[in-house]
């Protein structure tokens, strides 16, 4: 198979959502009054009042917009056009793995996925440009590509005997956060279709606190329930000492095993950042029994992980970490509300335990002034 290359897809996606979009807005603008909300914004662009209604229509604007591309996009590759219109005009069109063409069902996965791809800034798509295969996330999660079609080429068929029922639960973690075996069932599914440490890694910033680390003095880190994740790895680069604790043997083989080539580091710090020194020991063990990696820390990081107790004990899972924590260090604490839409607050989930504790709490920009032990809060949407 020849994959169509990303210029070639994103040409023939802007051949298809600049329609829409014109479509969508033509109606906004003659029968549901965005034609005199943008000259009310515009002729006072500084009015609270007038800009938040043209932000608001904007957006329904670009989420119609977004939706009817889903829609047209799963119809279209589903039928004997194996692609949108856009596509066709590009000659390429949408297929499975090994070269049949997709069942409506599958092309419903496909396109519902493109929000997986879209929500981290939009770098689901921008990863075909990366691609030996030009395969965004959505292609990978549906088991698609995106290929070349020439005039004259045979029609595709649906593969004999294909089973299209495609089940996404993989994509949950366990509902129990006490289960190991589903634990190391999650992992091994997420590396089998594809999801690695790149793409779980991709909210994970280290620069503003190793620079902190650095300034304090601090070298110990704990990264708690740290998965497949190579963060351990990259602050052990750094020089500090790091213990990477997990409940999953499967994803402490896994981050061990990983190979973590020279660039991995710039994905979290700074070129500039390496030194010698650092460490990593991974170990596998339970974040609630506190013999295990009793510490103290300079910094504790869990990300995601506490969020998942919020069913079974959030406030133990929280009290055994921070019984960990050196009387002057960092508890940093990354929760990702997925559910989050404006104009809502996005949820910091272990926030709340914070502040009944009485903590000093860092909410985005770290407070060098602050002294004792410290929450730093980061929260992630999409």
């Amino acid at each position: 198979m020849e994959y169509a290359s990303s210029w070639r897809r994103l040409s023939a996606y802007l051949l298809d959502v600049i329609p829409i979009t014109l479509l969508v807005l033509v109606i906004f603008v003659v029968f549901l009054g965005f034609g005199e909300t943008y000259s009310q914004y515009a002729a006072d662009p500084e009015n609270i009042e007038t800009k938040l209604k043209f932000l608001m229509e904007r957006n329904n604007i670009r989420d119609l917009a977004f939706l009817i591309w889903l829609i047209y996009g799963a119809a279209l590759e589903g039928s004997f056009l194996h692609g949108t219109l856009g596509k066709r005009a590009l000659g390429i069109a949408v297929v499975d793995e090994e070269g049949y063409a997709i069942p409506v069902k599958r092309a419903i996965t496909r396109n519902s996925l493109k929000i997986v791809s879209l929500l981290p800034l939009g770098l689901g798509f921008l990863w075909a440009a990366f691609s030996k295969e030009h395969a965004t996330w959505h292609d990978r999660l549906a088991k698609t590509r995106v290929i070349r079609r020439r005039r004259g080429e045979p029609s595709l068929d649906v593969q004999p005997g294909f089973d299209d029922d495609l089940d996404l639960s993989w994509l949950d973690p366990p509902a129990d956060p006490l289960d190991v075996g589903a634990w190391n069932q999650y992992w091994l599914e997420q590396v089998g279709h594809g999801i690695g440490p790149p793409i779980l890694d991709m909210f994970c910033d280290d620069r503003e606190l190793v620079e902190l680390m650095k300034r304090r003095e601090m070298k110990s880190v704990l990264c708690a329930g740290s998965g497949i994740s190579q963060e351990p790895r990259a602050l052990a680069e750094a020089g500090f000492e790091v213990v990477a604790l997990d409940f999953s043997p499967q994803a402490i083989e896994i981050a061990k095993s990983f190979d973590f080539a020279a660039e991995g580091f710039e994905y979290f710090c700074d070129p500039g950042s390496h030194r010698p020194g650092g460490r990593v020991e991974f170990v596998v063990g339970d974040i609630l029994d506190k013999s295990v990696c009793s510490g103290p820390f300079d910094v504790i990081i869990e990300r995601r992980t506490a969020q998942t107790y919020l069913d079974h004990n959030l406030g133990a899972v929280m009290t055994a970490l921070a019984d960990r924590l050196a009387c002057d260090g960092i508890f940093l604490s990354h929760c990702h509300d997925g559910c989050w839409r404006p104009p809502a607050m996005p949820r910091h989930f272990t926030e709340p335990w914070f502040r009944e504790n009485g903590w000093t709490v860092w909410s985005g920009d770290p407070d060098p002034s602050s002294s004792g032990r410290v929450a730093w809060l980061l929260t992630t949407t999409g």
